[in-house]
């Protein structure tokens, strides 16, 4: 059997299995924790790898709200909202649900969200000040992260907490995080209307993505974004934020019109309209034949696809679970066919 450590296997145990489940144990599924230890492993090694040595960093009481941005005040009022939920499932004796919510908050807020959202403040030397809150912030999280995983994740916590700096530290005579209360949670941290601004971004930034895959824009290219917003408290959250689209959605300009460009790809989130020209970032030419040759090749497999889902024997004869797999695949196909000829439409200027 492969070796994962007991940090990996006691948090995939208790991830997989819930109140009075039982699950059968198969070392594969032990990659579960094996991959969130290295989650949190890298993560803390970015921040430790941008502190500065001897450097005395923020408490939190300290900060101004001038320094406060709006991706501060939303990762403190998720890692609030994550400890009340852990808090309330830990004492209905629900582990599994308490530990899913730590989960995801470490992996998808804090290390896919609020690290990337960093970056550009803690690579902007031109703002020291920011930079250090910045660094704060985060070091604030990770230790709280730390502290809530601890009994589940012992040795793992342990030794990333033992290399934060002294700051983050209770005092108490032995210097180990077993020693450190159980963070408390803090109903004024609690910020709606961040939460409620954050998604609206995080929801543009993924579909800008979603039609540079789609179209299959180079990674390396940056696109234009133009923008038919309706609304002046939503404008102004986009301007205010507008750095943090152009970075994580690889945006070069940002326009605001209630005009279509020509040969633009469209998204609409929250009644907001994204359209992303396509002329300059791609050789059309080129994709309309990608998307052809795609789109045969799918109308091919559905259609046979299509004859064993239709054919009597196979329905008869093959498991449930055989016949059920290849429905779901049928699906699967129809609808990426949907998106490719809605894709060549766009190409070839019909839409």
């Amino acid at each position: 059997m492969p070796a994962y450590g007991a940090d990996a296997v006691r948090l995939t145990m208790v991830y997989l299995t819930p109140l009075g489940g039982d699950i059968k144990f198969d070392h594969t599924l032990v990659e579960l924790g094996q991959k969130f230890c290295n989650k949190l492993w890298n993560a803390s090694r970015f921040v430790h790898m941008n502190l500065v040595e001897n450097e005395p960093l923020l408490q939190l009481q300290d900060l101004n709200q001038t320094d406060i941005e709006l991706a501060d005040r939303w990762i403190l009022s998720r890692l609030n909202q994550c400890i009340k939920t852990m808090n309330e499932a830990m004492q209905g004796f629900r582990l599994s649900d308490a530990i899913h919510a730590l989960y995801s908050f470490t992996w998808t807020e804090y290390c896919d969200w609020y690290i990337e959202l960093c970056k550009m403040r803690l690579y902007n030397e031109e703002d020291p000040q920011g930079q250090k809150v910045a660094r704060s912030m985060l070091v604030y999280v990770l230790n709280n992260i730390l502290r809530l995983m601890h009994p589940l994740m012992p040795f793992i916590t342990e030794e990333i907490w033992q290399s934060l700096p002294d700051d983050f530290h209770e005092k108490t005579d032995v210097k180990t995080i077993m020693l450190q209360p159980f963070p408390v949670y803090d109903e004024k941290k609690i910020d709606i209307t961040a939460e409620k601004d954050m998604q609206l971004l995080q929801n543009i930034i993924g579909a800008v993505r979603n039609i540079r895959g789609e179209m299959n824009v180079p990674p390396a290219k940056e696109a234009d974004l133009v923008i038919n917003v309706a609304g002046t408290d939503l404008k102004k959250v986009l301007d205010e934020n507008k750095i943090s689209i152009q970075k994580l959605a690889r945006i070069d300009t940002i326009e605001y019109s209630t005009t279509r460009p020509s040969l633009s790809a469209s998204a609409v989130v929250q009644g907001i309209e994204l359209f992303v020209p396509l002329a300059e970032l791609i050789d059309v030419s080129v994709e309309k034949l990608r998307l052809e040759k795609e789109i045969d090749r799918l109308e091919n497999q559905l259609v046979g696809l299509n004859k064993k889902l239709t054919n009597q024997d196979f329905n008869k004869r093959a498991p449930k679970e055989v016949v059920e797999k290849e429905q779901k695949k049928k699906n699967d196909f129809e609808l990426n066919l949907n998106k490719l000829q809605e894709n060549l439409k766009l190409l070839m200027g019909d839409v």
